[in-house]
């Protein structure tokens, strides 16, 4: 909600071909408008706020505040921003478009995830409890929304950690939602999703809830991982999954020679293409070149070839 001092109501309007969410405002005069913005705009007392999806994956936003924000940065504005955050969050939650993700809400994060951490904290929980919810039916129908998400959070990790940090911010199911969507069949999805883990691996050392959310799921992670380089994943993506392998020997060498030992264990995992001493083999060459990322790239294309019946020499 906004300050008491202001007013509002907003509206959302759901239809067959599109949704349309607005919120109308009254705000205390302020001042004059910036230069260059319609009469009215900003130093008048009533305010609209619009924004209109199709269902054909278009958009359009129709949001004068935001545009002249963009341009006349300052106070005047921010009577607004817990209205549109709001209005987002209520478009989203009726209708979930990956351009909602990918513009609005990454917009809204990079301009304000520092001088309103909690509004934008809040921002991002909604659309991800909207999410998880999406993704727990059907993620694979939706590799957009999957790309869209992530790149959000990238976005989020990279602006504003702390956001990320937090407890309510559930980052063990994130996390989850990574690790099964590695095994997409979509180049830049699994693209996506490898940066953001990524970079969540690089905040291991200075963050107790991600050293949390990655302990608990360790095994998952990495016997995902395997599988992705495996067959689960198309063979182009398998240079992505493979960026995983350096912060992962770089961070905690041992509980990864351990963990890919005994998964590896296992018969016929990740293929029935590869052998014990190949497996073997593997584990050895990945903890002996942890500090060689390309070397790393390299072992890791080479078993993934063997995994999936294209080459029949060990690891060197």
């Amino acid at each position: 909600g906004i300050n008491a001092e202001y007013g509002g109501q907003s509206e959302v309007g759901v239809g067959d071909d599109k949704l349309c969410v607005s919120r109308s405002f009254s705000a205390p005069h302020r001042g004059s408008a910036p230069p260059g913005a319609a009469p009215g705009s900003l130093g008048s007392s009533q305010g609209c706020s619009c924004l209109v999806v199709d269902r054909r994956g278009d958009y359009r936003r129709v949001n004068e505040m935001l545009l002249a924000r963009y341009q006349h940065p300052g106070p005047l504005f921010d009577p607004y921003i817990e209205p549109l955050v709001d209005m987002l969050c209520q478009c989203y939650e009726k209708h979930q478009y990956a351009c909602l993700l990918e513009s609005c809400a990454q917009g809204l994060l990079n301009i304000y995830s520092s001088e309103k951490p909690d509004l934008i904290a809040g921002m991002l929980q909604r659309l991800s409890n909207t999410t998880f919810l999406l993704f727990s039916r059907a993620m694979s129908d939706h590799p957009d929304i999957v790309q869209a998400f992530f790149s959000l959070h990238l976005c989020a990790l990279r602006a504003q950690p702390q956001i990320v940090y937090r407890r309510e911010s559930n980052c063990k199911a994130v996390l989850r939602a990574a690790m099964t969507a590695i095994t997409m069949q979509e180049y830049h999805t699994v693209k996506e999703v490898s940066r953001w883990l990524v970079e969540f691996l690089g905040h291991y050392p200075s963050s107790n809830t991600v050293e949390e959310a990655i302990a608990s799921q360790f095994t998952f992670l990495i016997t995902e991982l395997l599988r992705g380089i495996g067959t689960a994943s198309p063979s182009s993506t398998v240079e992505f999954l493979g960026d995983l392998f350096n912060p992962l020997c770089r961070l905690c060498p041992d509980q990864l020679g351990e963990t890919l030992r005994a998964t590896l264990a296992t018969e016929n995992f990740p293929t029935k293409h590869v052998s014990q001493q190949s497996k073997k083999t593997f584990v050895e060459s990945i903890l002996k070149s942890s500090h060689q990322k390309r070397r790393l790239k390299v072992i890791i294309k080479e078993f993934s070839l063997e995994c999936r019946g294209y080459n029949n020499h060990s690891i060197r």
